[in-house]
């Protein structure tokens, strides 16, 4: 042994050929401060042992390497620049000597080798894959970019194009797509690939592969004309602008530092990557999207910390409308049998070429084989006798929105299923504890409240009732888990939280129409410079304007002195004229084409409404804004007063996930506090006037007399 630390050994076999081999306490290896201190410490012991011909990386574990900790990503943001250059040029330094070593250097990578442990393994001469890998530099997901020679290494090794398109994308390779782009010299088998490294290095220091050749590629600088230059750049701009809004600049950093530095050494083109590296730590994005994946990690280790539950085999869906779809196509794509019973045989057949279309574009995007959309189709069961629910372990109630009809679907199940079958309601405002009050057993009731559309939203609210028990939840949780679903346990209560949340939100638009703003200067203002993936008018066209009416009078009766109806409500006159969304082909815009593509053509505003031609709608973008937001805040602030959520991470996590809250903003209570407590309070308090919904909540108030934060 020639060197041991907590996180990594290194020895000598009779070869000699060193081999450095991370193994961490942890699940995951990560290149922490701690891990670094040790390579450092590693390094220096094979520039100090003269008889080693080789060496091979490669880790203990199924994976590789995870990349750096994100965990001590903010602490480092918040070091004065040079403190923070000074550490990135140490780092670069250590990777600039295991890529000076004496002797040739390969790494045995497998299954995650991201970021960090991705511009670790570019360090060396060599790099073989098994066939579980997945390589990629993903740092742009995080609004930073490369900063320890990644936006370097990799255009000399694969091309300045191609390195450029999987930096700015953040793009994650398979083993063939990473051999075919040049990232790895050779594949293997799992249970061949250390036996083929060692034979490739023996070679290596033998002389019969040319390991300078390989080293030097990575070294010399790239030539290209002017006029390859101009093309290349060209190109990557014409993709980014496709790709990515200016609200995420590391993509926009990342390609600049890369057409900047392509031509220099190695040693000027770190420089400029450090450069625009540290400016990206100083944006509120790196900080916001950092706080998103850590927010993200906790949240789902916090949901696998729930008790261990057996999951359900046999899952049945009542109601094959587009929620009931949407949630029967993720079953199957999970491999769950899953029945969707309905009472009509329409909404059946709608129910079953709906999922059929989805499974289709999956396998045209080749996300499944022939085979898995035939045994996925096999697994699916439609009925409209409830006879056939007999043996569900499982129900996802997903009817229509009105108490009534729930309570009595719930009843119903409940007289004639097992005692053991978990049953869960995707309501999307209604009590839990109001739909339990009927049942012999509401402690077996709990919500389980997806997303629309469903293959697309990562979050599941799981919903506690006053007498849900844990173990209810618990299965919940997990079975929210094994969905593929990020789930977030909320409090019972009129639109839980994220529709709470959004119902503030859309409230504050509906005001805003009454009194004059144009909805479509509205939506441009919020998808454009806020930057949600889709404005109010728009967002209450795909719920469908009957089911958001219906929330909104629920919500309204729960909080009537904040979600008022306005007059002159544009929403209720669509409703009454039967203009409902995209499924009628007309809401506050008319669509074109079928359910699934609709697509606005027009605006359109009903007579009722009249002219959007008053004072309100001469507001600045910036008060605009504000009038839009802050009722989205103050609520959001409320409901961790109330407990419906435990914890700011988790409102920021399912606001993100659930709503599309921007993620470069990083949820309402990042949000928040990168504005600035006082001044959001300032901000409400201009606008005062508007009524209830900018009533600043007491906590915000305490908190900046307490100089705290939610963060």
């Amino acid at each position: 042994m020639l060197h041991e630390a907590d996180t990594l050994q290194l020895y000598l076999n009779h070869s000699p050929l060193a081999e450095l081999v991370f193994d961490t306490d942890a699940s995951a290896n990560k290149l922490n401060r701690q891990t670094l201190l040790a390579l450092e410490q590693a390094i220096a012991k094979l520039e100090q042992t003269p008889q080693v011909r080789g060496l091979l990386i490669r880790s203990a574990k199924t994976h590789f390497m995870v990349g750096a900790d994100v965990t001590e990503f903010l602490s480092l943001f918040a070091q004065p620049e040079a403190e923070l250059d000074s550490w990135l040029q140490w780092v670069n330094q250590l990777f600039c000597r295991i890529e000076s070593l004496p002797f040739p250097t390969l790494c045995a990578l497998s299954s995650h080798t991201l970021g960090g442990g991705c511009e670790l393994a570019l360090c060396t001469d060599f790099r073989l894959a098994d066939t579980s890998l997945q390589i990629g530099l993903p740092e742009t997901k995080l609004g930073i970019m490369p900063g320890w020679g990644g936006s370097v290494r990799l255009p000399r090794l694969i091309g300045l194009e191609p390195a450029m398109k999987a930096i700015t994308t953040g793009r994650i390779l398979t083993s063939s797509a990473a051999l075919h782009s040049g990232w790895v010299d050779a594949v293997a088998e799992s249970d061949d690939m250390l036996a083929l490294a060692r034979r490739m290095l023996t070679a290596a220091a033998d002389g019969e592969l040319d390991w300078q050749a390989h080293r030097l590629r990575k070294l010399k600088a790239l030539h290209y004309s002017t006029a390859e230059l101009q093309l290349i750049q060209t190109m990557a701009n014409d993709q980014l602008q496709h790709l990515v809004s200016t609200h995420y600049p590391a993509p926009w950093h990342a390609s600049t530092a890369m057409i900047a530095s392509h031509a220099l050494n190695v040693e000027s083109a770190l420089a400029i990557e450090r450069q625009h590296f540290l400016a990206l730590t100083r944006t509120p994005q790196a900080e916001a999207l950092v706080g998103h994946f850590l927010n993200e990690q906790r949240v789902k280790a916090k949901a696998r910390a729930t008790p261990p539950t057996t999951l359900p085999h046999q899952i049945s869906i009542l109601g094959a409308g587009i929620m009931g779809s949407g949630i029967g196509y993720q079953c199957l794509r999970q491999g769950f049998d899953t029945t969707v019973h309905d009472i009509h045989a329409p909404a059946l057949l709608w129910c079953q070429q709906t999922i059929t279309h989805l499974l289709e574009q999956d396998l045209a995007k080749q996300r499944l084989t022939e085979h898995q959309l035939v045994t996925a189709l096999n697994r699916l069961h439609l009925t409209s006798n409830a006879n056939d629910l007999d043996h569900s372990e499982l129900i996802i109630e997903a009817v229509a929105e009105q108490l009534d009809i729930k309570q009595q679907v719930l009843i119903n199940c409940e007289r004639h299923l097992s005692p053991q079958t978990l049953l869960t309601s995707n309501t999307s405002a209604i009590p839990i504890s109001q739909l339990a009050s009927r049942l012999q057993r509401p402690e077996q009731l709990c919500g389980l409240h997806f997303f629309n559309p469903v293959p697309r939203m990562g979050l599941v609210e799981v919903v506690r009732g006053a007498r849900s028990s844990e173990a209810c939840v618990a299965h919940a949780c997990n079975f929210a888990l094994a969905l593929g679903k990020t789930p977030v346990v909320v409090n019972d209560g009129p639109g839980f939280f994220v529709n709470r949340v959004l119902f503030a939100y859309l409230s504050a638009f509906r005001q805003l129409v009454a009194a004059g703003t144009n909805p479509y200067k509205i939506d441009h203002l919020m998808e454009q410079q806020f930057g949600w993936p889709m404005g109010p008018a728009r967002l209450i066209d795909t719920i469908g304007l009957d089911i958001a009416l219906h929330a909104a009078n629920i919500l309204t009766a729960a909080f009537p002195e904040r979600m008022t109806q306005p007059e002159r409500d544009a929403l209720s006159a669509l409703v009454a004229d039967g203009h409902l969304g995209k499924k009628t082909g007309q809401g506050f815009y008319r669509y074109t084409g079928n359910e699934l593509n609709a697509l606005p053509t027009e605006p359109w505003v009903p007579d009722a409404v009249g002219n959007p031609a008053t004072s309100a709608g001469e507001l600045t973008d910036s008060l605009l804004t504000e009038r839009l937001i802050i009722p989205l805040l103050h609520e959001a602030v409320r409901c961790l007063e109330e407990s419906i959520i435990a914890t700011p991470a988790e409102g920021d996590l399912a606001l993100v996930l659930g709503l599309g809250f921007p993620s470069f903003r990083g949820g309402p209570f990042r949000y928040l506090q990168q504005w600035g407590l006082a001044h959001a309070i300032a901000a409400a308090e201009r606008h005062a006037q508007h009524g209830g919904l900018y009533a600043v909540p007491t906590t915000l108030y305490e908190m900046v007399a307490n100089q705290q934060g939610f963060y």
